[in-house]
């Protein structure tokens, strides 16, 4: 997975200890470098100002599953999230360095690769926490 959606039943009086325990998981399997978005949800069981959040869950969205209430604001976080994880940027690799691109394919998706005299120009979708292992190929702008 790519982003973690972690959906908490905000009605459950015990919503703090159960965060805690899935929040040690991701912390135990690796994933905490991974983006979150706590999903509370059955809001409509709770009054507004019963709607509390612990501070460090900072991307979240209360919804209700049964109402419908909030789905398409969910929907357009999990879709910014997804968005800042892949980046699209053009590599100009010079002759003499066109053995980096097998290195580049196994961490990037290839979108197009355009061959040419002094070197090979690959336009990629890459993670946001690859892109500075690979600045030494940025296409400069003048």
């Amino acid at each position: 997975a790519d982003v973690i959606l972690h959906i908490v039943d905000i009605a459950n009086p015990k919503r703090n200890k159960h965060i805690q325990v899935v929040e040690e998981l991701i912390e135990e399997f690796g994933w905490n470098k991974k983006p979150v978005i706590y999903i509370f949800n059955k809001t409509d069981l709770l009054a507004p100002t019963e709607r509390i959040v612990p501070a460090h869950c900072e991307n979240f969205v209360f919804i209700s599953a049964r109402t419908g209430y909030n789905i398409s604001l969910l929907l357009d976080k999990m879709n910014l999230s997804i968005k800042k994880l892949n980046q699209i940027i053009e590599l100009f690799f010079p002759k003499n360095k066109e053995h980096k691109i097998y290195d580049l394919s196994r961490s990037a998706q290839i979108l197009e690769k355009e061959s040419a005299p002094k070197g090979t120009l690959c336009r990629i979708k890459t993670p946001s926490d690859q892109i500075k292992k690979w600045e030494e190929f940025f296409i400069k702008k003048s």
